[in-house]
């Protein structure tokens, strides 16, 4: 039997301290008859603990981005948020001035421009017929499976026809003894945009309302996407006609041109990266980039992200980009070490639109609070309507 010495069990409770000498905040019940609203519901999650609390972070870190003034804000989105019908959360994002710049996948704009063309994504659940729960029947029969969803093969053949319209608005007035045109992934997504609006004036698709409010998109994977293939179809019945090709994206005149952005802007910068991938990491490999220009050349400012939120269920032992936390990425020199960020491990589809909702309706109130004191509003506000 073995005998434990009294001091080798037992605390000195006189050691015992008081948690408020160390600044720590009491924890909060999440009282909803409180709450009368998704801002209200977020303020009150930011004082539970676990994933809850994360989300109320979440929206007090974009708060304070989206009301900085000076801030220059990046959103990064992978995964097909827009066959998620995650949509008009980035329109909305443009609408309200509170994004400067989007990166994303070839294939989000891609499933997003069908949508701006007014065409449909389906259902496909358990109760659908039993011959659509078979793959390959639906590659048979032209049924595209996205998870649980379903993307018609016949929507590309339509939106084959605006790629056809933006390319030659491109390469037309370009003699064929220049061409190909050399341009980069960014000019192809504004003139996708010009069409659609064009077709469609006043469309609420991602591709128009970034056009129209003068907000780049970036594509750094362009290879990997729908976009390059109906690209490359162009390119080769030009070539089979014995024509010259008529155009190619080259991916480093888009990062010059995010670059160039990124460092000419004075104030501070912040992400909000739905996902991870390409995009995520395309945007954040600035600030090693420009540590490293500035060693060799003495020339561009060396600059780091000030805010960061993630939305992404990826943990960080899966060792990949999606799951890096913003702590790690300090360690590469792409944040601020005292950077104000948060990390939401959810499925976007479930977060994302709470969360956005709830800070729309905070940044709302902050810009009628503003507005009643005299004091211009941060950002554009479009207060909700709720049903009567």
């Amino acid at each position: 039997m073995t005998v434990f010495k009294k001091e080798e069990v037992a605390r000195d409770e006189r050691l015992f301290r008081d948690p408020e000498e160390f600044g720590l905040e009491p924890l909060e019940p999440v009282d909803i008859r409180k709450i009368d609203d998704f801002d209200g519901l977020l303020a009150a999650m930011a004082r539970t603990s676990f994933g809850g609390r994360q989300v109320g972070v979440a929206a007090d870190v974009l708060t304070s981005m989206f009301s900085d003034r000076t801030c220059k804000r990046v959103l990064t989105v992978t995964g097909a948020m827009t066959v998620g019908k995650m949509t008009l959360l980035i329109v909305e994002l443009i609408e309200r001035g509170l994004v400067d710049i989007i990166i994303t996948t070839g294939a989000l704009q891609a499933h997003g421009m069908i949508e701006g063309l007014g065409l449909k994504h389906y259902k496909l659940d358990a109760a659908a017929p039993r011959e659509l729960h078979d793959d390959a029947y639906l590659a048979k029969v032209g049924f595209n499976r996205v998870t649980d969803t379903i993307e018609l093969e016949k929507n590309f053949y339509a939106a084959e026809m605006v790629v056809e319209e933006a390319l030659r608005d491109i390469y037309e007035p370009v003699p064929e003894s220049e061409r190909p045109v050399t341009l980069a992934g960014s000019d192809v997504m504004r003139s996708l945009g010009r069409v659609l609006e064009r077709r469609f004036p006043g469309n609420r698709s991602i591709l128009s309302t970034a056009e129209r409010m003068g907000v780049p998109i970036f594509v750094p994977a362009w290879t990997d996407s729908e976009l390059f293939l109906e690209t490359e179809i162009f390119n080769y019945r030009a070539e089979l006609a014995g024509r010259r090709r008529l155009i190619q994206v080259a991916s480093y005149l888009d990062w010059r041109e995010y670059q160039d952005m990124m460092t000419s802007h004075g104030g501070s910068l912040g992400i909000l990266t739905i996902g991870g991938g390409v995009p995520r990491n395309w945007a954040q490999q600035l600030g090693p980039q420009l540590d490293r220009l500035q060693n060799e050349f003495g020339r561009w400012p060396v600059k780091r992200f000030a805010y960061g939120v993630r939305i992404c269920p990826d943990p960080a032992h899966f060792g990949h980009l999606s799951g890096c936390t913003f702590a790690e990425g300090k360690s590469w020199y792409k944040f601020l070490p005292q950077a104000r960020t948060a990390e939401v491990l959810a499925d976007a589809t479930i977060v994302w639109p709470l969360l956005m909702l709830g800070v729309f309706q905070r940044l709302d109130k902050i810009a009628a609070a503003q507005r009643d004191s005299g004091t211009q509003p941060a950002a554009k506000t479009y207060p909700f309507k709720t049903r009567s």
